[in-house]
């Protein structure tokens, strides 16, 4: 007979090599999880069956399921986080390892950590089992950490870098993703820090889950569900047997959701096949008999939509989301968005647009078509000035010209797209070519660009700099018979709220030795925000004059799509919410930045203090003096440079500028 410790040592070996029974996470939280009475309503035993549209989910998120991301855009009241928490602790009874929990911040984590996640681990025996009392501090449990045989359970805040990159971890969980910071710590995206610590694992394992609180192309939840197999629950009609998505019906439908006049009591269901009354007691069996249906079967990522018209009998009433939904009416009559995005996000599942939030395309299309006052690189007759914005991309410069006159009165005049890689100087000739151009105004003669803003914060940032440099203070420029100083900016976008248009500049080092050198280059700071809001004021604005923005009638659709883009959406940064604009990932918004620089460029000129004679005595420049010059008119980016040197010449002096003085032939260098 063998000694008690080696009794000991053989029961674990044994408990250790025997072969680990097959279950799903809904088998496991239906024989061992228990509800706390703290932190539910109907406390004792789990029971799927209460929820049965979770039990697919929790099948897929089981070890032996070969599904590696599960994503929940759900609305409340539906049982996610429960889910969630059953995965958790059939992980560390039946399949443990590294696992990673994730909420919004690390004080809403400590609180789940407290109300949810301990009482779970305590009305359980085989996680109590398994997971010390917080007793001591080596007893391995703790308010962040939860330690057990084969692995442990970091609870952490997506506010922090370090909890995020704390350790590798085969299982993830991020709940609530669309609550996230933008950005943690200038590290990153911090689903992304996370999702990174798993990539030495095979099996891994990640459970995204959340309402949207975004708007639509800006959800992460949305965007997970969009891009996976988007699963939706159908229930079969008591009545005639068809399954339908239960789906909100309001006035807009024949069937969905309705009630009578303004009383919720009368709230109940319409089928979209027979047209028959459904009531709310009708629920269980409809949930019992429901089937998740995909849209895209064959995508990697298991996605489940679920509004919280599907909440449980006894939960949440539809006579309360209708409720809810009348008094948000009532609110949004009264110009108040708020209760209706909650309601929209948390009741429907669904992202909410503020309204006038983003231009539309058709719009702008309709603008061209019906102005049509002018082609691409022809220039409006109210246009006295033209300035440029460059944006830098790997592969490619794109450079948008606009026209400017009195009021503010603005004009696309060009967009052009030269490709190269702008390592090499022939695409910064073909650059120089292209600006040295000059176009046909409709007055008769020609304009030339008088200011141009290159973007800094790509991939050439230096060669941006020794491109400006060479170019500085002015590149003066001789074609067709005349000759005029072009500006060059050096400019790089910032979002601080209110800053102006045109920040500060400051020297930079174009001789990356870590300091200012002289005959350096000046950096421009731009705010972009107030660029950007001051676009989408005169984009809407619909009357011809002072503030209007023409667009030719031969404008592409790809540059209505990407001035449109952008939509003023809340950032979440380290110093709270705050509204930005923002371009949703994987779009393109070349031509709306190009057009923020070019209002930097209009800017520096001074254009915005411009009174009705100075902008007489810009006009006196087109015609007729310049009457003379179409030969000189639509210079192409691919056609052979000007003849302007690389570097400009020694100018001759100048008599000394007198206060508001205003030089024809070029622009005042006190900027």
């Amino acid at each position: 007979m063998g000694s008690p410790e080696r009794d000991l040592v053989a029961q674990l070996l044994r408990e250790y090599l025997r072969p680990r029974e097959s279950m799903s996470v809904d088998q496991w939280a239906d024989r061992f999880r228990v509800l706390a009475g703290e932190t539910s309503a109907e406390p004792g035993p789990w029971r799927t069956d209460r929820t049965p549209y979770l039990r697919q989910i929790m099948a897929d998120l089981s070890a032996d399921a070969p599904y590696e991301e599960v994503a929940l855009q759900f609305a409340t009241q539906l049982g996610k986080s429960e889910a969630g928490l059953n995965w958790l602790g059939y992980n560390i009874d039946h399949d443990p390892g590294p696992m990673l929990l994730i909420l919004p911040t690390v004080d809403i984590a400590k609180r789940f950590s407290k109300q949810r996640l301990s009482p779970m681990i305590r009305e359980a025996p085989v996680l109590r089992a398994k997971i010390r009392e917080a007793r001591s501090r080596d007893s391995g449990n703790t308010t962040m950490v939860k330690e057990f045989p084969g692995g442990l359970l970091v609870v952490t805040g997506a506010n922090s870098a370090a909890g995020l990159a704390s350790m590798p971890s085969r299982v993830l969980y991020a709940d609530e993703v669309d609550d996230y910071p933008d950005d943690v710590d200038g590290q990153g995206e911090p689903l992304g820090l996370a999702t990174a610590r798993q990539d030495t694992f095979s099996r891994r394992k990640r459970l995204l889950s959340s309402s949207p609180k975004r708007p639509p192309g800006f959800s992460t939840i949305e965007n997970r569900f969009n891009a996976g197999t988007r699963y939706r629950y159908h229930v079969p009609c008591p009545h005639c047997g068809e399954r339908q998505i239960l789906e909100w019906g309001g006035k807009d439908k024949a069937h969905g959701l309705k009630w009578i006049g303004n009383d919720p009591s009368t709230a109940h269901y319409v089928c979209r096949h027979c047209g028959a009354q459904i009531d709310e007691h009708h629920k269980p069996a409809m949930l019992a008999g429901g089937e998740w249906i995909a849209d895209n079967p064959g995508a990697t990522v298991r996605s489940y939509h679920l509004s919280s018209l599907y909440s449980p009998l006894g939960w949440l009433s539809w006579a309360t989301i209708v409720r809810e939904f009348l008094e948000a009416a009532s609110a949004l009559t009264a110009g108040k968005t708020a209760p209706m995005k909650t309601w929209v996000n948390t009741r429907l599942a669904q992202t909410w647009a503020e309204p006038g939030a983003r231009l539309q395309v058709h719009a702008l299309r309709e603008r061209a078509q019906r102005s049509g006052a002018h082609r691409l690189r022809e220039v409006p007759e109210m246009v006295c000035a033209l300035t440029a914005g460059v944006d830098v991309q790997d592969n490619r410069l794109e450079v948008g010209v606009y026209g400017w006159g009195p009021g503010e009165e603005v004009a696309l005049v060009d967009h052009q797209v030269i490709p190269g890689d702008p390592a090499q100087p022939d695409l910064w000739e073909k650059l120089d070519a292209y600006l040295a151009g000059r176009f046909r105004h409709l007055r008769g003669g020609t304009l030339g660009i008088e200011a141009v803003a290159l973007d800094t914060g790509g991939h050439f940032t230096h060669t941006v700099y020794q491109y400006v440099r060479d170019r500085s203070p002015g590149r003066r420029i001789e074609s067709g018979g005349v000759t005029w100083v072009q500006r060059v900016f050096a400019i790089k976008g910032m979002d601080r709220p209110g800053m102006p248009v045109k920040g500060k500049g400051s020297p930079v080092d174009v001789n990356w030795r870590g300091k200012v050198v002289q005959r350096g280059v000046m950096l421009w700071m731009v705010g972009t925000n107030s660029a950007k809001d001051w676009w989408y004021a005169r984009l809407r604005h619909e009357t011809p004059g002072p503030g209007f923005v023409h667009v030719p009638a031969d404008v592409a659709t790809e540059w209505c799509e990407q001035m449109t883009v952008e939509s003023r959406v809340q950032a979440r940064t380290a110093r709270g919410v705050r509204m930005v604009w923002a371009c949703p990932p994987g779009k393109r918004n070349e031509a709306w930045d190009c057009a923020v620089y070019a209002l930097f460029a209009a800017h520096a000129l001074g254009l915005e203090r411009y009174t009705a004679s100075m902008w007489e005595r810009l006009a006196e420049r087109i015609a007729p003096r310049q009457a003379d010059l179409l030969a000189a008119a639509e210079v192409g980016p691919d056609d052979p440079p000007a003849a302007a040197p690389s570097k400009p010449p020694a100018q001759p002096p100048r008599a000394p500028a007198r206060r508001n003085d205003f030089y024809i032939a070029g622009w005042s260098d006190r900027l």
